[in-house]
């Protein structure tokens, strides 16, 4: 039996977007999709649940706010595809597979803008309409609102800490008291509330894909190395006064999806899962605006420099970037790790990879899975946990509480009747 995923990707026509939806196109066009190859052993008891491979064809949705660009995308994507057939050509039965999977490859194109609740819900109407379904959903699109550099700051990072200045930056100036159109904060908005609005929208054509052979519906947040504790502020939640709104907004997608799985695993027969990934140090022009051309080639070189001598967490390119989003999109869901004591147990080698110190977590911490590579390139897995999960869990319940009533708040307003997922 084979299998026909429709999968959506936000903010899919540039960066990890773009590269994670060329990773799928890729990946399923093989016989045998090496991301989909277990990384970790099976959970005790999981029923060994996914797409089965090879698959059919692909329906592929691009969630974009910008119609010409994706269109744009989208050509380049096909031009691309056809460019990594022809790269496996030599491979066994993968010129065939990918011919039949070109044959059912659909590559659909539908407006969302994040920064409108409005839009989300239409999209969610119009998703509705059009697919029986939805198989996965991956929530990348964001916004970083980075204003200029603190030149003395990064100066000094760099001499003192030159892995951190290349890993974890601490020289960015944001935005601060950004808001929307529709009285929110900005940021929080774009990056947290919009996607939690669309799985809500979204939950019932996830739980339409589950059955006994593929298991449940699957929502993938896609975080940041640099979501932390320390940028939470539970009485700043929609991230208006806080000085880093970007970390602070990865911080809470972190805890928003873990909150929800630790929800949804305590149903023996879940029809939604969330998992929590990001994708590592990538080189992409979200602050080529701040420095001269010449200085922002110039980080490019950094990156490769931290990677040779030891980073892990510089996958650098989009491809490599969108290798832990992939992978928890196309594994059997037995072979997910659920909590990081077991991962790290597991896998002492990728799980050795996060980037951050201080208290190890307690044995039923959650895990976060990051795209690596080694120094030649080649990326991989590996396990995090979500730093700051056990002060913070009370945290997140609340939090997605107050998410939930937002919501309510904005489908009464506009007469709707409350669909989705419920606040516990």
């Amino acid at each position: 039996m084979s299998s026909r995923p429709i999968i959506i990707v936000t903010g899919a026509n540039n960066g990890i977007g773009f590269g994670t939806c060329r990773r799928l196109l890729d990946q399923l066009s093989q016989p045998h999709p090496t991301d989909a190859k277990p990384q970790f052993p099976p959970n005790e008891g999981q029923v060994d649940q996914g797409f089965t491979y090879p698959c059919d064809g692909l329906t592929l949705i691009m969630a974009c706010r910008n119609a010409q660009r994706a269109e744009a995308a989208r050509d380049k994507l096909l031009k691309t595809f056809e460019k990594d057939v022809q790269r496996r050509r030599h491979e066994p039965g993968h010129l065939a597979q990918a011919k039949k999977f070109r044959e059912n490859l659909e590559i659909k194109i539908h407006k969302l803008d994040l920064a409108s609740v409005q839009s989300v819900l239409e999209f969610g109407d119009e998703i509705g309409r059009t697919y029986p379904y939805i198989s996965r959903v991956i929530f990348n699109a964001g916004v970083a609102p980075f204003l200029r550099l603190q030149w003395a700051a990064l100066i000094k990072q760099i001499f003192t800490d030159f892995l951190g200045a290349a890993t974890s930056p601490r020289f960015y100036v944001e935005e601060v008291g950004l808001t929307s159109d529709d009285g929110l904060g900005w940021v929080w908005q774009c990056n947290v509330f919009g996607h939690y609005v669309l799985y809500r929208v979204l939950q019932p054509l996830l739980a339409a894909s589950a059955n006994d052979t593929t298991g449940p519906g699957r929502v993938i947040w896609v975080s940041s190395l640099e979501a932390l504790p320390e940028f939470f502020d539970k009485e700043d939640w929609q991230l208006i006064k806080t000085a880093h709104p970007y970390e602070a907004s990865k911080f809470q997608v972190e805890l928003i999806g873990t909150h929800l799985d630790t929800i949804a695993r305590q149903d023996p027969d879940p029809k939604v899962r969330h998992l929590v990934v990001h994708p590592g140090v990538v080189y992409s022009s979200i602050d080529a605006a701040l420095i001269p051309p010449i200085l922002h080639e110039l980080k490019h070189l950094v990156f490769y420099l931290a990677r040779w001598f030891g980073s892990p967490n510089h996958p650098i390119t989009h491809l490599h970037g969108a290798a832990a989003a992939v992978h928890v999109a196309l594994v059997s869901i037995a072979c997910i790790p659920l909590l990081f004591a077991t991962a790290s147990k597991s896998n002492s080698v990728r799980s050795a990879g996060f980037a951050h110190g201080g208290v190890l977590p307690s044995e039923d911490n959650p895990v976060r899975f990051h795209s690596i590579t080694d120094r030649w390139g080649n990326d991989a897995v590996g396990v995090d946990y979500v730093h700051g999960w056990d002060e913070c869990k009370e945290a997140a319940r609340n939090l997605e509480a107050q998410h939930s009533a937002l919501y309510k708040k904005f489908l009464a307003a506009e007469g709707r009747k409350q669909e989705g997922g419920t606040s516990d």
